[in-house]
């Protein structure tokens, strides 16, 4: 099999991830909630009925193909997780619900991401907002977008040209050249809640409203959209040990060491 074949594989699940989206989407509404860590993180401290209903119902889909043999790293624990194999040499991951936050208090820019890594390289992404009718697609041929890119206003007083948004992270400790330097060129970090309401900082950054987009610390499950976009738009990308092949056990889940930056 090469990656050519596992790419298609997934390109030919993305009815089955949109599936996934869509039943988030009409559970939403009557939204149950647990409590699954205690980092005091709204945004990786909870679990809903729903992110393990839409894991188990894309899982079950993608064991029905090769990509049975991938290692796995999904956000939740659910019993089809420990029946992929990891003997393939790739490694798949799943976030159900990226947003989960977001998702129960109404919000609408809550997405389902699922990646394919292959070595120290990202082959294949793809997220679905289900509520704004916006997906995408990423791999090294490009970028492909489905439906209509969502309208997301900044709040007051914002100066998103200038602006770098991060929602997890301590830029100015982890990262402090950098920092130092960017805030000498007159740019601004702002944390994500500073800037919008019910939105993600990647989305900010996606939709270009903001200059840049930091993280440290990123999780293999939802953290590395930016990474691959940037790699694919070529645009300027600075990181510091960040190997796609190494990641660690972190306190909210499994993630990479380092930070990245992005910036238009």
């Amino acid at each position: 099999m090469t990656e050519k074949n596992y790419i298609d594989y997934l390109v030919s699940l993305e009815p089955a991830f949109d599936r996934g989206a869509k039943l988030a989407l009409a559970m939403q509404k009557d939204v149950v909630v647990h409590k699954k860590l205690n980092t005091g993180i709204a945004e990786v401290d909870i679990v809903t009925e729903s992110d393990i209903m839409v894991q188990e119902s894309v899982l079950a889909e993608v064991l029905n193909t090769s990509l049975a043999g991938c290692r796995l790293f999904a956000e939740e624990s659910t019993p089809s997780v420990s029946k992929f194999k990891g003997t393939n040499g790739y490694l798949l991951t799943l976030d159900p619900i990226d947003g989960t936050a977001i998702y129960v208090r109404g919000g609408s820019l809550f997405s389902i991401i699922v990646t394919l890594f292959h070595g120290n390289r990202i082959i294949y992404s793809y997220f679905n907002y289900p509520a704004v009718g916006w997906s995408r697609r990423m791999t090294a041929k490009g970028i492909v977008d489905f439906g209509t890119l969502p309208q997301l206003p900044l709040l007051s007083n914002i100066d998103g040209p200038r602006t770098i948004a991060y929602t997890i992270g301590n830029p100015k400790e982890a990262a402090p050249e950098i920092y130092n330097e960017l805030i000498s060129k007159g740019y601004v970090f702002r944390q994500r809640s500073e800037l919008v309401q019910n939105a993600g900082s990647s989305i900010l950054f996606y939709l270009k409203k903001v200059a840049g987009y930091y993280i440290d610390h990123p999780q293999i499950y939802d953290g590395l959209g930016v990474y691959q976009f940037a790699q694919v738009q070529k645009i300027k990308l600075l990181s510091e040990n960040i190997d796609l092949a190494h990641f660690v056990r972190g306190p909210y889940g499994f993630c990479y060491p380092g930070w990245y930056l992005a910036m238009w």
